[in-house]
């Protein structure tokens, strides 16, 4: 007799649906709630802050405190204020910028004496306090004067005034304190270089003053280790700040989630899942691979730097509604893609700063030769230079145009084509390449 089943009653059915939705519940509300454990990437040791130098020996702290002393009315909040020399203006204003012209002699006594302390002289520790303000100024004062006299066709007293900017920008890229520290002393070197070359591309620049400019372009350069160094102090100092409320009450996540992914993120949604040990995570993992990456400096390594990029920046677009509990951490920290660009990017700095070189050579070379123009830059080894430098892109010597007087990279597109020149400018650096035009 086969066996009867009796039906399950109506309240067990119900008692096992709701056993089963509480269930399903509890596991998505232990998913959504779950943070990453902390993890470390292999073989990476997170830098500690460098010793701070004391305020005795801070050339640093003493420009600040010196610069902050003089009000500077005249040159900060005068006609145009004193950002206006930045960049190179047609036509000289006099009354413009004649307050910048008298100021600068008192602010180049100033950073002299910064530049002699013994933090500054033996390049080691960080800064205590910022350098953006003062340096910007007393670059500003010195191009302004530098200006006026190569105005006035004394070439040779103007560039009396062009290597105090130079030193200053040089020194204030190798102060690793912050990824903005280095990266604003390298815009204010190529700024600097950038006016250098006009210089050196006038017809009346001689031996004497090519040989001088070859001297401004030996300061020592910021190196990838330098930026390595800035984003994980920091991580170290950011890591504890950015996401704690008490620290920082103003910040809103979902206002920078939605901003990062060009939508409207709700804030319960951000902060709920956000979750901070994933966030460090992946900073830390992105951190150790650009370490990695940056210490093969030849061809094959810039094209990993630009697929790890290319990654992060697809990962940082991805939605926050994911049920991946970590995913908005890991959106956030992948924005840091730019970083693997600003390591790119000081490449190209330094592939400027080799163009200049091998522009002032082929300079040297034709006036030695009756202004001839230069066949091949193997002509400039050994008696000017005693290699050619590389084209960090290819890996190859770097690039000399015969027809027009140019020496160019190929730069981050990858493509051996003369770089963009605006009009009436001698120096290039973008996307399109890098390189240095003499006529």
């Amino acid at each position: 007799m086969e066996p009867t089943h009796q039906p399950l009653s109506q309240r067990t059915r119900t008692g096992i649906v709701l056993g089963v939705l509480l269930s399903l519940g509890m596991a998505a509300w232990f998913q959504l709630i779950r943070d990453e454990a902390p993890k470390m990437p292999p073989g990476y040791v997170l830098p500690d802050f460098p010793p701070p130098v004391r305020d005795a020996d801070n050339g640093l702290v003493y420009l600040y405190d010196e610069v902050e002393k003089e009000v500077w009315p005249e040159v900060e909040r005068g006609p145009g204020g004193h950002s206006a020399i930045l960049h190179w203006r047609e036509p000289w204003d006099d009354a413009r910028m004649q307050p910048l012209v008298d100021a600068a002699p008192a602010m180049r006594a100033i950073v002299e004496k910064a530049l002699g302390y013994p933090g500054w002289r033996n390049e080691v520790g960080p800064g205590t306090r910022p350098l953006y303000d003062p340096t910007f100024l007393a670059q500003n004062l010195f191009l302004s004067k530098f200006r006026q006299l190569l105005e006035a066709d004394d070439v040779a007293a103007a560039m009396d005034w062009l290597e105090p900017a130079i030193r200053l920008s040089r020194r204030q890229e190798q102060t690793p304190i912050s990824v903005p520290s280095v990266l604003i002393g390298a815009g204010t070197t190529r700024v600097a270089f950038a006016t250098l070359m006009r210089v050196v591309a006038r017809s009346g620049a001689d031996e004497a003053i090519l040989v001088r400019g070859i001297t401004m372009l030996d300061f020592p350069t910021a190196r990838r280790e330098d930026l390595l160094l800035s984003l994980a102090l920091d991580y170290r100092r950011d890591a504890a700040l950015w996401f704690d409320p008490t620290q920082n009450p103003n910040f809103k996540l979902g206002g920078l989630l939605g901003l990062i992914q060009k939508k409207d993120v709700p804030e319960w949604l951000a902060g709920s899942r956000f979750k901070p040990q994933a966030y460090n995570n992946l900073l830390l993992r992105n951190l150790a691979l650009l370490e990695r990456l940056s210490k093969n400096k030849g061809r094959h390594g810039l094209q990993e730097l630009r697929a790890a990029r290319a990654g992060l920046e697809a990962e940082s677009k991805l939605s926050v509604w994911s049920l991946d509990p970590n995913r908005a951490g890991r959106i956030l920290a992948a924005t840091n893609h730019s970083n693997f660009q600003l390591a790119e990017s000081l490449v190209s700095s330094d592939a400027y700063r080799q163009c200049c070189r091998v522009a002032i050579a082929s300079k040297r070379w034709s006036l030695a030769h009756e202004g001839l123009r230069l066949a091949s830059l193997t002509d400039l080894v050994p008696g000017y230079l005693p290699a050619l430098p590389m084209d960090p892109y290819d890996g190859q010597p770097l690039k000399w145009d015969t027809a027009s007087g140019t020496v160019y990279v190929i730069g981050p597109d990858g493509v051996d084509n003369l770089p963009d020149f605006k009009p009436g400018e001698v120096s290039a650096f973008g996307e399109k390449g890098v390189g240095v035009r003499l006529p």
